[in-house]
């Protein structure tokens, strides 16, 4: 077996999956945030 294969997660391995994860993340709730935020401002005048 590979040495890395039966290991158990590090911390360091947690926290890297974790910030990857919340960089994923972070664009698709900013532009839910966005959206959500235009949809509830009035229309800007003409």
């Amino acid at each position: 077996h590979h040495p890395t294969a039966t290991m158990a997660a590090t911390p360091l391995d947690t926290t890297n999956a974790a910030t990857a994860a919340t960089a994923a993340a972070f664009p698709a709730a900013a532009a839910t945030v966005v959206g959500l935020w235009l949809a509830d401002s009035p229309p800007p005048p003409r």
